[in-house]
């Protein structure tokens, strides 16, 4: 598993879209209801900034291995059995 994964890459885990996946950190706790990581989020190292291609933008990558252990220990099933 990569270190870091977009929303969109967490979902294909999971099975869901990058949406549901934003409301399953949000029910979480690591993402606000503006959809921005919240300071849970930030402070114990589930995401990070990075630069985007556009200038003057970022996105948020979100740690694989702590948010999927987070989302397992919820309850939620994954789409495949990842490698190990």
């Amino acid at each position: 598993m990569q270190e870091f994964l977009s929303l969109t890459e967490l979902g294909q885990i999971y099975g869901v879209t990058r949406n549901k996946m934003g409301q399953m950190l949000i029910s979480l706790g690591l993402r606000t209801q503006d959809k921005k990581p919240s300071p849970k989020a930030f402070n114990e190292g589930f995401v990070d900034q990075r630069d985007s291609v556009n200038p003057n933008t970022y996105f948020w990558v979100w740690h694989g291995e702590k948010t999927t252990r987070i989302l397992d220990e919820a309850g939620h099933a994954r789409a495949a059995q990842s490698e190990t």
